[in-house]
């Protein structure tokens, strides 16, 4: 960090956060309690409250300490101070605090990106074609069905390892084998129905 950087102190903001990472490798895996680490975090915050880079470092430090009420107070403190606009959402590097967030890139897009454009139509006329193809495989019993994620609706549940919050349950679906006979590439599927 430094004062250029809304940083009034980086020395000691910087000196705490080596500290407290060096700590942080004594911890078992998925984080620990460490009250030193805890008070060098602090002061790293005190040294530089309005950094993106401290902010975020202070509150993934916090996550490791098993701290994610904490975690989750210092990122909000980054979003009302500007420093972004939402705390799960965290720029650390052109934010511009003139440009709202957006979770999904509509028409406003598509005069800077026609290609975007351009997908979306290719897409949305061959919707029901696709929708039709997926929900046929998912049907198989043998089709690749992994919960990555489950957490239930309007909860919030902490992950030990990564140490964070999640919401929602997801999982993917294994339509094409990752290595396919015939592809093109390594990773890459011809696109030959077949092979599914």
């Amino acid at each position: 960090p430094s004062p250029a950087f809304n940083c009034p102190e980086p020395d000691r903001a910087s000196d705490a956060l080596a500290k407290a990472q060096a700590r942080f490798a004594d911890l078992p895996e998925g984080g620990g309690r460490d009250a030193e680490a805890r008070k060098l975090l602090i002061q790293a915050f005190h040294a530089c409250p309005v950094n993106a880079t401290v902010l975020e470092q202070v509150g993934e430090g916090m996550r490791m300490l098993l701290e994610p009420n904490t975690a989750l107070s210092f990122f909000a403190h980054g979003a009302r101070q500007g420093v972004w606009h939402h705390p799960l959402q965290r720029i650390l590097d052109g934010f511009s605090g003139t440009l709202r967030s957006s979770i999904v890139l509509g028409p406003d897009a598509w005069e800077e990106l026609p290609e975007l454009h351009e997908m979306y139509w290719v897409i949305k006329s061959h919707w029901a074609e696709l929708r039709a193809e997926f929900l046929r495989v998912r049907r198989r019993f043998e089709s690749g069905y992994v919960q990555i994620q489950q957490c239930p609706t309007g909860r919030r549940c902490w992950a030990h390892y990564p140490p964070r919050w999640r919401e929602g349950s997801w999982g993917h679906y294994y339509v094409a084998p990752t290595q396919p006979l015939h592809a093109f590439g390594e990773w890459y599927w011809n696109g030959d129905a077949s092979l599914c």
